[in-house]
C-alpha cells in the first residue's frame, strides 16, 4: 500500500512526502488465511505512528480527526483507544456499514479519560459532494483504501481535493492507497523470478503517481521512500 502524508503550512503551502513504516515478517502465521488482518494492524500502526509524527513535529496536540471512507469504523476504534478526548469524525456512504459501527462502538467500553463532550461521529455522506457540512477543518484527515473504490480517476482527483479542503491549517492527510506504479514495479519483479503476474481487482482503481500530482498539485520529496504492504 501506498502511504501519503500531506501537511498544510500555516502559510498555505502544501508539503507532500510518500512515507514508509514497519516491516512485517512471517513467524509461522498462514499468511494468505492472516493476510487481511495483518494488512489492517499495519495500517492501523502506521497510522497511529504518522499521527504521534505528526504531533511530535508540530509540537501541538491533536483536537481532531476525520476518516473519509470509514466503513464500519474498525480504524476510528482503534484512533479512539489512543485519543479518547479529540473529537473524532467518520464518513462513508454506506449507511447500513456506519450502523454495523454504531454496534461496535456501543460494545466499547469508554476510558476512565474519556470527556463526554466529545466523542466519534459516524455520518453518511460522499466525499464527492463539495456541499459536505462537517467541522470547519481538522487536524487530521485520512483514507483507508477508500479512493482506489472510485473507478474514475477525475473523481480520484475531485475525492482528494475534497478531503483535503477539510484540513486545517498546520493539519495533515494521510492517504493509505494502493499505488499503481508501486505494483507495476512489483509484477516486473514476480517476472523476473519466475511467478505468476498479479491482476488488480476490477472494482479498484489503483492511484498513480500522476493522478497525486494533480490532486495535490506538489511534488514528492526525494529523500523518503515507501513500504508495499502486500509483498
Amino acid at each position: 500500500l501506498l502511504m501519503i502524508k500531506c501537511t498544510l503550512l500555516e502559510n498555505g503551502v502544501k508539503r507532500c512526502c510518500k512515507t514508509g513504516g514497519i516491516s512485517l515478517k512471517n513467524k509461522g502465521l498462514n499468511y494468505y488465511a492472516e493476510r487481511e488482518s495483518i494488512i489492517k494492524d499495519l495500517e492501523i500502526h502506521t497510522l497511529l505512528n504518522l499521527m504521534a509524527e505528526y504531533e511530535k513535529e508540530r509540537k501541538r496536540s491533536i483536537t481532531s480527526i476525520l476518516e473519509v471512507g470509514c466503513g464500519e469504523g474498525v480504524n476510528l476504534r482503534a484512533v479512539f483507544k489512543k485519543y479518547p478526548n479529540v473529537i473524532i469524525t467518520g464518513t462513508d456512504i454506506d449507511g447500513d456499514a456506519l450502523s454495523r459501527g454504531v454496534i461496535e462502538l456501543n460494545k466499547m467500553k469508554w476510558p476512565d479519560s474519556y470527556v463526554p463532550t466529545k466523542s466519534i461521529s459516524l455520518v453518511k455522506a460522499n466525499i464527492l459532494d463539495k456541499s459536505l457540512c462537517l467541522l470547519p477543518a481538522f487536524d487530521i484527515v485520512f483514507t483507508d483504501r477508500c479512493i482506489i473504490n472510485i473507478l474514475n480517476v477525475k473523481k480520484q482527483i475531485q475525492a482528494i481535493r475534497n478531503a483535503w479542503g477539510y484540513v486545517a491549517p498546520g493539519g495533515r492527510m494521510i492517504l493509505i492507497e494502493n499505488s499503481i506504479d508501486n505494483y507495476i514495479r512489483q509484477n516486473r519483479a514476480r517476472k523476473a523470478l519466475g511467478l505468476h503476474m498479479r491482476q488488480s481487482p476490477p472494482f479498484n482503481r489503483f492511484i498513480s503517481d500522476e493522478t497525486m500530482h494533480k490532486a495535490m498539485d506538489c511534488r514528492w520529496s526525494k529523500d523518503l521512500a515507501f513500504t508495499d504492504r502486500r509483498s
